[in-house]
């Protein structure tokens, strides 16, 4: 970053797609929770239940206001 001299801001396209790259980057939450979860061993199951049933709940929230998302990030 510091050779780059920092980011650009985003760019028209870039906003447009960003509440659906929020939305993937939630998917990859999801993932990595039931991935974790099958491949761990002596784990705590209720804290993987906690995680997914929060990013499933996020998934939720992103996809019932990805207008005001948009909107926000218009305002960027």
């Amino acid at each position: 970053m510091v050779e780059l001299g920092g980011l650009e801001p985003l760019n028209e396209v870039e906003l447009e797609y960003l509440p659906m790259m929020i939305a993937a980057a939630n998917i990859y939450l999801i993932n990595w929770d039931v991935t974790a979860y099958y491949a761990g061993t002596n784990l705590n199951e209720y804290e993987y239940i906690a995680y997914l049933q929060h990013n499933v709940r996020l998934m939720n929230w992103i996809e019932d206001h990805k207008a005001e998302i948009a909107e926000v990030a218009k305002s960027l």
